[in-house]
């Protein structure tokens, strides 16, 4: 403990709860939030400890994303309509496919390489075309649309 009356400990805890919000700790805490932000700038143990709650954070919502992109399901495991299950692979190609060529919107730059990956590709963007058409169409399931291709 040190003259502001909370231990470490009570920050890890702190920004364990608020996934490393300076403002939601500090006000767990009863201080400011400047107040906290020096305290932890003081503190390799503490700027770790909030730097791992804001990255569990990530994990948490990379784990939904991934969960709307394989199994079409929301955060509460419910079905997603086709218009949100395309905006979540379009946003997961942009996002985690920049090393095979995807860029913004999950289209893909031109690029040499093997007949193989770009066949898959190809595959890709057509059940993405199809996805499109349907949704504006008001189509059927995600699921028809990439059985019935």
């Amino acid at each position: 403990m040190n003259n502001s009356g909370y231990f470490d400990e009570d920050i890890i805890r702190a920004f364990q709860e608020t996934h490393g919000n300076y403002a939601k700790a500090a006000a767990l805490l009863g201080v400011t939030r400047g107040n906290l932000w020096l305290r932890v700038s003081n503190s390799p143990e503490l700027k770790e400890a909030r730097e791992q709650a804001a990255r569990a954070l990530i994990d948490n919502a990379e784990d939904k994303l991934v969960d709307m992109v394989i199994k079409g399901v929301d955060v509460h495991g419910l079905p997603v309509d086709a218009a949100l299950h395309f905006k979540a692979l379009q946003y997961f190609l942009s996002s985690k496919g920049k090393k095979r060529g995807y860029e913004g919107g999950g289209h893909r730059r031109p690029d040499n390489e093997a007949n193989g990956s770009m066949r898959q590709r190809e595959w890709m963007f057509h059940q993405m075309d199809v996805l499109a058409d349907a949704i504006e169409k008001g189509g059927p399931p995600i699921q028809e649309v990439v059985d019935n291709d």
